[in-house]
């Protein structure tokens, strides 16, 4: 009777036990857990303020086409926009809630890395030579016109980097067990240019143009473009870069039924914000941005 009592007091014993380890193995021991992979590209935008030469003097000091006197170009005023080619690559995880024992759906934590072509400065400038070479005076009603050579000289100057940057963000989402999701939240991208380049292009165009002599109204144009084409490509230090932009996404998951399909996302990301680049040999330019386009997630 007494054996009795001691098996089953040793059965209940090991019994106690495996129940208390399953719960333990159920709980959770990170406080972070992965649950997506995501990879997102699109495009770039940011409306910049146009430099000047004396910048790209600054930029490329070796430049030859730059050594050339200037001063007599009338420069481009206001802003430009740029886009260029950027992607991610994320990885999605979900948070330990306050009772430490499953994870919470909201917020949502993303983490990775980001690639950008950027264009932070650019201008350009122009100078014209206009010579009257002859006058026309029609017989019939007295009309006078002139024919003007024309010679235009263009300079385009831009200065892009390349960069690869830490991406986080926190995100807010609809239920992530429907089809279709939406989320939104804040996010930054932190990181150092892997290219940093400043590209001169100088071009020269010939033209002939009519005017009206007696209100100096144009009444014919022709321009032809020049052999006499020439550009130089410096490379610059390192930059720094950041941004903070705000992401706001829908998801569509492919499929309900067969497993790969479930565990396919489409997604199109839309994030505005303030994207910042250091210049060391001049300054530090602050842009309004955009990065949007498509995504795949896998969720596992």
């Amino acid at each position: 009777m007494r054996i009795n009592k001691v098996v089953v007091a040793f059965i209940m014993t090991f019994v106690s036990i495996c129940t208390f380890a399953k719960i333990e193995n159920t709980k959770p021991v990170k406080k972070i857990k992965l649950k997506d992979l995501s990879f997102h590209q699109g495009l770039f935008l940011e409306w910049n303020k146009l430099g000047s030469i004396a910048d790209f003097k600054t930029l490329a000091p070796k430049s030859v086409l730059l050594k050339t006197p200037t001063d007599d170009f009338m420069q481009g005023s206001g802003t430009s926009t740029s886009g260029n080619t950027a992607f991610s690559f994320l990885l999605g995880f979900q948070l330990l809630d306050k009772q430490k024992n499953s994870y919470k759906s909201n917020p949502y934590l993303r983490l990775g890395v980001s690639y950008y072509s950027i264009t932070s400065i650019t201008t350009f400038a122009t100078k014209d030579k206009r010579r009257t070479v002859d006058t026309l005076t029609s017989a019939q009603t007295g009309k006078t016109i002139y024919i003007d050579s024309l010679t235009t000289q263009i300079l385009n100057l831009d200065y892009t980097t390349s960069q690869l940057r830490f991406d986080g963000s926190l995100l807010m989402r609809t239920n992530p067990e429907k089809r279709w999701l939406v989320y939104t939240g804040i996010g930054l991208t932190a990181g150092l240019s892997v290219n940093a380049t400043t590209e001169i292009y100088y071009n020269k165009y010939y033209g002939t143009q009519t005017i009206d002599a007696k209100d100096g109204a144009l009444l014919t144009y022709d321009y032809s473009y020049s052999s006499n084409t020439k550009s130089e490509k410096f490379k610059n230090k390192p930059t720094l870069g950041g941004s903070v932009y705000i992401p706001i996404g829908v998801t569509f998951r492919l499929g309900n039924q067969r497993a790969f399909w479930k565990h396919t996302h489409l997604y199109y990301e839309f994030r505005p914000g303030m994207n910042i680049t250091n210049i060391p040999a001049l300054r530090t330019i602050a842009n309004a941005s955009l990065h949007h386009g498509l995504g795949l997630r896998w969720a596992l």
